[in-house]
């Protein structure tokens, strides 16, 4: 059995606080739509999806974005289900079967999915060598992954990672960051590389493509913004990546 750090279990407690709030939700639907509803249409042709079609959608939170596809069997594995709302899972209830569990020890059969679907969760996990490892174990020798992440330009990814350091400054729900290569070998260390898609580029350190929110961006922020942008020449902050692969041959 996996053992989860104290690091990771506080932030756990820190999602179930906003999984509880009925704007958070909202607003995280949302942008889940204004980001993904004809991609996931774009991607269930291209590899034909069908009405048995098995889709895990790891780390789903209550939005689910695996309920975006229009065909397929649904499951959902999330550490904090039993924290979501009532209200969330009867709503969720016939369209997605969800199962309380971590990345680290997915609650399936080996070979048991067509498509593992991961949506801005890795950085969330405990150990993501060993989710991708679980990943690779509970899919179907045909089957294929859909990882998708934030990512960060150069220099902003070396002061998340710079921040690793100084415990009063670590992102507790975010251990883990990477630059566009980065993230692209770490899918390829694992599974063959189908597709690679920008989902979303931000420009500010509040630029994550939200939905009804308002935010305000603090003034250290906007000076490493500035300093990215006109030393570094970098005009993007962040890149919301999907990257599509399959199992190695």
């Amino acid at each position: 059995m996996y053992s989860h750090s104290e690091r990771w279990k506080k932030a756990q407690e820190l999602e179930k606080v906003y999984w509880q709030k009925d704007f958070f939700r909202d607003s995280e639907y949302k942008e889940l739509i204004f980001k993904y509803a004809d991609l996931f249409k774009q991607i269930e042709q291209k590899y034909n999806f069908s009405e048995d079609t098995t889709v895990l959608d790891l780390g789903c939170g209550a939005t689910c974005p695996s309920t975006l596809f229009s065909k397929g069997k649904r499951f959902g594995v999330d550490p904090i289900v039993s924290g979501y709302l009532e209200k969330d899972r009867q709503k969720l209830d016939g369209v997605i079967q969800l199962s309380e569990g971590t990345g680290e020890e997915i609650p399936f059969e080996d070979g048991y999915f067509d498509v593992v679907l991961c949506r801005n969760a890795l950085d969330h996990m405990d150990n993501i060598d060993n989710v991708m490892k679980e990943i690779d174990r509970v899919l179907k020798p045909s089957g294929i992954v859909i990882l998708s992440i934030y990512t960060y330009s150069p220099f902003i990814a070396f002061l998340k990672k710079a921040s690793e350091l100084v415990p009063m400054l670590r992102n507790i729900e975010h251990p883990f960051t990477f630059t566009p290569p980065q993230f692209r070998r770490f899918c390829a260390a694992t599974f063959d590389i189908l597709d690679e898609i920008i989902v979303f580029e931000g420009k500010s350190s509040i630029d994550y493509g939200k939905q009804d929110v308002e935010l305000s961006e603090p003034l250290s922020h906007k000076i490493f913004s500035w300093i990215n942008r006109y030393l570094f020449m970098n005009r993007w902050f962040l890149r919301e990546m999907l990257i599509t692969c399959r199992k190695q041959k």
